[in-house]
């Protein structure tokens, strides 16, 4: 809760504010960020809103404080971004072991065709066929 918080349900603005608590916008716009406020503008805000100068006090105090629910989204924040990070980095794993197993695919594949080539030269030498005679077996 903040200054704001009491001003809004009576849909004043910022302005009408001012002119209620005889102070400036500006000071009216310091006080609801949180910077400090004096005595004297604690008192005309607290007239104006027709509670005591310490329950002011204790509704600024609670505005400045980080919220339950903002401390619970910002841990969950850190916990997505860290399941993120982790999500991307399996990822890249993934498509780093697939170029891998592509790569290994390929050398098998040309191993099998230079092999399969020593074969049937090896067949041509020993059957004693000529290389334009081989050329209609492969």
């Amino acid at each position: 809760m903040s200054v704001k918080s009491l001003r809004l349900p009576r849909h004043w603005s910022q302005e009408q504010l001012a002119q209620l608590s005889n102070l400036n916008v500006r000071t009216i716009q310091r006080v609801e960020k949180g910077e400090g406020a004096g005595l004297e503008t604690l008192k005309s805000l607290a007239s104006v809103f027709e509670i005591s100068v310490d329950e002011l006090k204790a509704v600024i105090e609670r505005g400045n404080q980080p919220r339950s629910e903002d401390v619970f989204n910002s841990e969950n924040s850190k916990a997505m971004h860290e399941r993120a990070k982790a999500k991307v980095t399996t990822i890249k794993y993934f498509y780093a072991f697939t170029a891998f197993l592509g790569a290994v695919d390929l050398c098998c594949t040309l191993l099998q065709q230079s092999v399969c080539h020593l074969d049937k030269a090896t067949v041509c030498r020993s059957s004693g066929l000529n290389q334009k005679q081989s050329t209609q077996y492969k």
